[in-house]
């Protein structure tokens, strides 16, 4: 949440039942990247199996600031 908000970006980030963590963000394209890199690091406590990426083209309400879920 912390790097979304320092990059601007709005969305929202959520634990899901299985384990994973679901991010829905939006922004410029350079900020997603940025935001992406810092996902596959992870914070330092956490363990970093996978990221997908996905672009969609939904009518996703995603909030203008980036909240937790």
């Amino acid at each position: 949440m912390r790097e979304a908000e320092r990059l601007k970006l709005g969305g929202f980030v959520c634990n899901l039942p299985d384990g994973s963590v679901e991010v829905v963000s939006e922004g410029p394209d350079v900020e997603l990247g940025k935001l992406e890199t810092a996902l596959r690091r992870g914070p330092s406590h956490a363990r970093v199996d996978d990221v997908q990426r996905l672009q969609v083209s939904l009518e996703l309400e995603v909030p203008r600031s980036f909240d937790i879920r």
